[in-house]
């Protein structure tokens, strides 16, 4: 069947409605009014930023991966952040994170989660780091800046307790630390004083204003909460850090060490190599020699199996001769006289004293 535009079709209980882009250049895609949006980007661009750091990323591709692995669209250089950590995908025309089994988990605004869709303004845990999501056209909404040389990083998963520091103990005079009270709101008093001299009615006034004061105050006792539970990570991670630079440190002399000694192993490898490979000279040339020698008494041998067919034949050319000597002998011993008849010769072999 010929769909058209505007066509609805019906499967199951699921309604799809036909939209033919058509042409491209048109704001509108077809003549039902329906918006083309390319499946694999984002509606609009995400800006993912990593609070308190100048690092951001702009988000276009509709899955993004986050994590240590080096072609994570969102990386994150940390030890409890794991290598394929969460995915950052487009759910409907907002986005949506997915945990990918990761060690450390993600939290959303504090809360811990596997999956969620996310608007901008939310706050997302990865590990120890802290990714604030907003579109391009709304920007990422921050907390407050932290005081001067806090050194404040990213919170971890796991909440801490507050951390109060006392600048009398401090090597700077407290400088370095975050304090661990919130900043006073200002006085009642001197605010009621100030909208009566502007002609403003002090009780509906003040009560709004109280009423901010109070969320504000809420939401900077959270803050500095925050900004102390960083400090102390912050502290856990500098002993955690010098621990493994010092087993760093360890580890390198000992493969230095073990460089060493393979390098003097080399070296006396390489020199009985060489005794190898001069013996193995010596050996052929003593083989060579060898060889020539064997070539020497194949050749005699072959002399003697001739010299002893000589001997053998003239051996039996002499027992032949022993023999034809032997039959005459016999024969001259049976000769008689052929006159007298007596024997030629007696049995001694004499010849016989009488003759004929």
């Amino acid at each position: 069947m010929e769909l058209h535009d505007g066509d609805v079709i019906t499967v199951g209980g699921t309604r799809i409605q036909v939209a033919i882009r058509f042409p491209e250049s048109d704001k509108e895609d077809s003549a039902c009014g329906l918006q083309y949006v390319e499946p694999t980007r984002f509606a609009k661009p995400l800006l993912v930023r990593l609070e308190f750091t100048d690092t951001s990323w702009r988000i276009e591709n509709a899955v993004a991966l986050i994590g240590r692995h080096a072609e994570a669209a969102i990386r994150l250089d940390h030890v409890d952040v794991s290598t394929r950590h969460a995915l950052l995908f487009r759910f409907a025309d907002g986005a949506g994170i997915f945990d990918l089994g990761s060690r450390t988990g993600i939290g959303i605004n504090g809360a811990p989660c596997s999956l969620a869709a996310l608007g901008p303004g939310d706050r997302v845990g990865i590990g120890p780091c802290m990714l604030a999501v907003g579109g391009i056209d709304a920007p990422c909404v921050e907390l407050p800046s932290p005081p001067s040389g806090a050194g404040i990083v990213p919170p971890s998963a796991a909440p801490e307790a507050p951390v109060a520091t006392d600048p009398a103990k401090s090597g700077d005079g407290g400088a370095n630390d975050v304090a661990s009270e919130p900043p006073a709101l200002p006085d009642r008093a001197a605010l009621s004083a100030r909208l009566v001299e502007e002609g403003q009615d002090p009780v509906d006034a003040l009560a709004h204003i109280e009423a901010e004061l109070t969320a504000m105050q809420r939401n900077i006792a959270d803050s500095w909460d925050r900004l102390n539970r960083w400090q102390q990570r912050l502290r856990a991670d500098a002993q955690k850090l010098n621990r493994q630079d010092a087993d760093i440190h360890a580890r390198e002399a000992e493969l230095d060490a073990k460089d060493a000694a393979l390098r003097g192993q080399l070296h006396d490898l390489t020199r009985y190599h060489e005794q190898i490979t001069q013996r193995e000279r010596e050996l052929a040339a003593q083989l060579a020699r060898i060889q020539a020698e064997q070539d020497k008494l194949t050749t005699s041998s072959a002399d003697l199996v001739r010299r002893e067919g000589e001997i053998a034949r003239r051996n039996d050319e002499l027992q032949r001769r022993e023999h034809v000597l032997a039959q005459r002998w016999a024969r001259l011993l049976a000769a008689s006289c052929p006159h007298c008849g007596k024997p030629v010769r007696a049995a001694n072999g004499e010849p016989n004293a009488t003759r004929v």
